[in-house]
């Protein structure tokens, strides 16, 4: 499944520098003095902290490009990427994060901030997609994928929902599980598959015209 309809190749240089500067300002500018004497010597100087922040604006613009759902966004990107992502870094992370600050991190950065995200099979996000069954007088009268996790230390399975951390590592990564809803309301797990597109094949080979959506916009 592809990341998006339409992948970008090309940044907004306008982006790398809204993240950057959002950075800059809520880790270095909103400390206090030995706050930002904490954070010159943590990172060997300003000048490396300067290229830390551009290097996440570079890496996080690149990665929304070809994940956000941009056609549905409805702010201005830039300027809300300049208030809100330095913000939103602090609240998932620390201001000392930021050398280890990768591809995850955009993930985690961008459920934060509420953007609306492509699904892919880069990474799970939560979703539930109810389809009515074509075929009359069966079992099931619609369908259900939604994603489930599992604990490491039990055997319980819950669903994976926009409320729940994205990475929570008491859980194993979360599938992709397929059910066969009832005329009473009632839902029969069919089986479970690690990604949505081999969920929508397993339903296709139960119904073969059943109809699930190709692509999705997942946010939280």
């Amino acid at each position: 499944m592809n990341e998006s309809p339409d992948n970008c190749d090309l940044t907004d240089p306008a982006g790398v520098f809204a993240v950057a500067h959002s950075l800059w300002e809520t880790v270095f500018d909103g400390a206090d003095r030995s706050e930002k004497t904490a954070l010159s010597d943590f990172y060997q100087g300003l000048d490396q902290l300067m290229r830390e922040v551009l290097r996440i604006g570079t890496l996080f613009e690149g990665w929304a490009c070809r994940h956000v759902a941009f056609d549905v966004l409805d702010e201005v990107w830039p300027y809300f990427i300049a208030d809100n992502f330095g913000p939103a870094w602090l609240h998932v992370s620390d201001a000392y994060s930021l050398t280890g600050f990768d591809r995850r991190d955009c993930l985690r950065v961008a459920w934060q901030l509420g953007l609306p995200i492509w699904m892919n099979e880069e990474f799970v996000l939560p979703v539930t997609v109810d389809v009515g069954n074509p075929n009359a007088n069966t079992a099931f009268v619609g369908f259900r994928i939604q994603t489930t996790r599992t604990q490491k230390n039990g055997s319980r399975t819950t669903p994976f929902t926009v409320s729940d951390e994205l990475f929570d590592e008491s859980y194993f990564i979360p599938s992709y599980s397929l059910y066969g809803k009832t005329a009473a309301g009632d839902s029969e797990l069919i089986a479970s598959r690690a990604t949505y597109s081999e969920t929508v094949s397993l339903a296709k080979k139960l119904i073969t015209n059943v109809e699930f959506p190709s692509t999705i916009i997942c946010r939280r």
